[in-house]
């Protein structure tokens, strides 16, 4: 045999670390900078969400110490203290775990997989506090793109929005302040605006008529002209963009594919609505009541 041959394989060292973490092990054991060196490297998404994918239902229960401490490690990464590239690396694995976990899990078993159920309050806490601090910050928007890529995917995982236990975090710990700082600062807005209204609609309707969603009394109560003028101007941006393109398909961009094509204006009218104290009729908007009404 050559000595070409008997070489071992080279492999990407992002993978290796990864294809370590799969199989149980710890390769952060005895190293020191071990972290921060792995959230300086590039995600490479597509291997991590194969590797996932490929995994059972049964594998990824055994892989609770694994990802619970994977996703305590990116939440702390985001905190400001790190480098821009450590903490846009520690999103986008988030954005790989979420999505990859809740193919498969649901309810308890997701949350226990993914946080901990024993430590989610807290860990919970640290990662929407960072997070809530990236969106208010002066952070660069690429960073703030992928924060608003994992909060959506975060809210959308699940068909049933109000089956999704994640959400009851983002009620315990509301990220309405962040948002409303978004809409109300023009830059960000005219980067950030529709996503900030999506995240924003998911959350408004997060089982509203069954418990106390903080955001609705929030919204109805708004007096703040600047937010109030950055939704304004938003709403007006997307209902401009849906009458001259037709977009008839433009509700699945938002997992609305099951309301008539109309549903998109009643959405945005409906926000609009929530400002002003006003509820849409059922003789007004007749072709969605369920969604007015």
């Amino acid at each position: 045999m050559s000595r070409t041959s008997a070489r071992p394989e080279l492999r990407e060292k992002f993978v290796s670390i990864y294809s370590a973490f799969l199989r149980g092990d710890d390769p952060s054991l005895d190293q020191r900078n071990f972290w921060e060196e792995l959230f300086l490297l590039k995600v490479n998404v597509s291997y991590l969400e194969k590797a996932l994918d490929e995994l059972s239902v049964e594998q990824l229960l055994k892989l609770k110490p694994s990802f619970n401490v994977i996703f305590a490690r990116c939440s702390a990464a985001l905190g400001g203290e790190n480098q821009p590239i450590c903490r846009a690396n520690a999103l986008q694995t988030l954005c790989v775990l979420v999505r990859c976990v809740f193919r498969k899990l649901s309810g308890v078993d997701m949350i226990d997989v993914l946080v901990g159920f024993e430590r989610a309050v807290t860990e919970m806490q640290v990662l929407i506090g960072n997070i809530s601090a990236i969106l208010i910050g002066a952070e660069q928007a690429s960073l703030k793109n992928l924060t608003f890529k994992f909060l959506l995917i975060l809210v959308s995982a699940v068909d049933n929005i109000s089956q999704n236990k994640m959400l009851e975090y983002l009620m315990a710990n509301n990220i309405f302040e962040p948002l409303s700082h978004i809409l109300s600062t023009p830059a960000d807005r005219d980067e950030h605006g529709y996503d900030c209204v999506v995240l924003l609609t998911f959350l408004l309707n997060y089982r509203k008529y069954e418990s106390a969603n903080p955001y609705i009394p929030k919204l109805s109560v708004l007096d703040n002209e600047l937010v109030l003028n950055g939704l304004g101007v938003v709403i007006s941006g997307v209902l401009s963009t849906v009458n001259n393109m037709q977009l008839i398909a433009w509700p699945l961009l938002v997992g609305l594919d099951h309301w008539a094509p109309g549903s998109v204006e009643c959405l945005l009218l409906k926000m609009k609505c929530r400002i002003t104290h006003v509820r849409l009729t059922q003789s007004s908007c007749s072709h969605c009541t369920r969604l007015c009404i």
